[in-house]
């Protein structure tokens, strides 16, 4: 005798699954942070630069909007000189800000941002395809594997922001790839807002441009295909040029080395050329702080553009490759490799190691996870959920050591706060100054006792002296000891002391 399930039963299971799937980031960051920081999520407090940095400037959103002080490196704002916002740009601290004004903004506020917006971004995906069962069960398998997610769910970073673009990205690119007959001119445009708004986030979301404006049409005419992927790389040359132009500079080696190619163009061609070998040779064979975590990363994007890249070619039609033809039988293979290939080249120019290009990486990829589960790829999704399941120890002893920090669920509340109250007494905002006039200067200080100046002040951080323009242009230096021996040859107004830092006033600013 067999027995068969109700449809009111499997409805009930679908709905658990779905359920479990939105809570898991929450549910396994309590148990990790727990389990191996030996700490409670909610009593988070801003540790890594980053973190302090980010949420600095998400206070200052909230607070004034655009009329903070400046948050820079070396005191050098953006090119465009309405936002005073750092190195990543103003929109990560406009979309949080917005949502804090709203909702509140905490010190432990993060956290609970992060899991709010990757559960909803789950919802959404689950809304816009409404997958079965086996769906739901590989969802889970590789939302809950995905170490890459789990890093950075409890800290203030923007990845689980980018995240969860990718899991609502993933949904919509895979109703254009499924409806390429009739695709809904809504649809189409909802992609396009989306990717524009996530691009002003982290730029390297423009890059699918290119597998929308190249699907989003018909693929017969080869005059409008061309026409379509010139009219992406515009546009995504565009996001490149307004992301620079948005954010502050940021003394990196890509920086350096296009300062390089103005002066010299041969010079800056054999500089920038060793320096992506170098990238290239870390992302391959790993080497100065590339865990074997990342080399996982690493080498699971590859294998993926490689297999894509052989269904692709699996499509050909005598020696020619049909465009048609791969979009409607390999699609979502087309879409991985215009997805990861761009991905893949850009960090080798923008930056290889200490985790940040390994920030980019994953985004990405995991969008292309998210197209696999809904296509029912599983015989791509079995090793990749395997192989991330055998470097669970690995992965365990990265997030002890390296991201999140356990210092950020034990902090010294009674230090930050007698910076407080120091700082509130002495350190004032001027709506009517220059914004110079509201900025607080210290010396490569990533503390968290900065989380505590006036939520209105901004904070810029001298990374290497030779390179600080002086005298300096804000209004407040706040001094530790490894900053004192390059006060001496300014003209400085002692304000306050609190335990190891001395702020001053700086009367080269020219401030009221």
């Amino acid at each position: 005798m067999t027995t068969t399930r109700s449809p009111r039963s499997s409805r009930a299971v679908v709905l658990l699954l779905g359920l479990l799937i939105i809570l898991a980031p929450a549910l396994l960051t309590f148990v990790l942070v727990s389990t191996q920081l030996h700490g409670n999520v909610l009593d988070y407090v801003p540790y890594s630069a980053d973190e302090i940095y980010n949420w600095r400037q998400i206070e200052t959103f909230k607070a004034v909007g655009f009329n903070g002080g400046y948050y820079a490196h070396h005191e050098l704002p953006a090119t465009f000189t309405f936002t005073r916002f750092a190195a990543w740009g103003p929109f990560f601290p406009i979309l949080i800000g917005t949502l804090g004004r709203i909702f509140g903004w905490a010190l432990n506020s993060a956290p609970i941002y992060n899991m709010v917006i990757l559960g909803t971004a789950l919802l959404i995906l689950m809304l816009l395809t409404k997958p079965d069962r086996r769906r739901l069960l590989w969802l889970l398998a590789v939302i809950s594997t995905y170490w890459a997610m789990l890093f950075f769910v409890p800290i203030n970073m923007q990845e689980s922001l980018n995240q969860g673009f990718a899991i609502v990205l993933a949904g919509l690119f895979y109703h254009l790839l499924t409806n390429r007959t009739s695709p809904m001119r809504g649809l189409k445009l909802a992609i396009f807002l989306l990717l524009i708004v996530a691009a002003l986030v982290r730029v390297s979301w423009s890059f699918l441009l290119l597998p929308l404006f190249l699907l989003a049409g018909d693929l017969q005419s080869g005059r409008r295909v061309a026409l379509r992927i010139i009219g992406a790389l515009v546009l995504i040359a565009f996001m490149l040029w307004l992301s620079r132009g948005l954010a502050a500079p940021y003394p990196h080696v890509l920086n350096n080395i296009l300062g390089i190619l103005r002066g010299s163009l041969g010079e800056g061609l054999i500089v920038l050329w060793g320096y992506v070998a170098t990238n290239l040779r870390l992302l391959l064979f790993g080497g100065d702080g590339i865990t074997s975590l990342q080399l996982l990363l690493h080498y699971q994007l590859i294998a993926l553009v490689i297999i894509s890249g052989f269904l692709i070619l699996r499509q050909r039609r005598g020696k020619r490759l049909n465009l048609t033809v791969i979009a409607d039988q390999q699609g979502d293979a087309l879409v991985h490799v215009l997805n990861l290939v761009p991905i893949f080249f850009f960090v080798q120019i923008y930056f290889v190691g200490y985790w940040i290009h390994y920030r980019h990486l994953a985004m990405h990829l995991l969008f292309s996870l998210i197209l696999l589960v809904l296509f029912n790829r599983q015989r791509l999704l079995l090793p990749l959920v395997v192989s991330n399941l055998l470097f669970v120890g690995v992965f365990f002893g990265n997030y002890q050591a390296d991201i999140p920090k356990t210092e950020a669920f034990h902090a010294d509340m009674a230090k930050l706060q007698r910076f407080q109250q120091v700082t509130a007494s002495v350190i004032t905002y001027d709506p009517q100054a220059d914004p110079w006039c509201n900025t607080a200067l210290a010396y490569n200080t990533w503390d968290q006792r900065f989380l505590m100046l006036p939520p209105e002040i901004g904070y810029s951080v001298i990374l290497i002296w030779d390179l600080q323009q002086l005298p300096p242009r804000s209004k407040y230096i706040v001094s530790d000891p490894t900053m004192e021996s390059h006060l001496t040859t300014l003209h400085l107004q002692k304000l306050a002391s609190v335990d190891d830092l001395i702020i001053y006033r700086n009367l080269d600013a020219g401030c009221p």
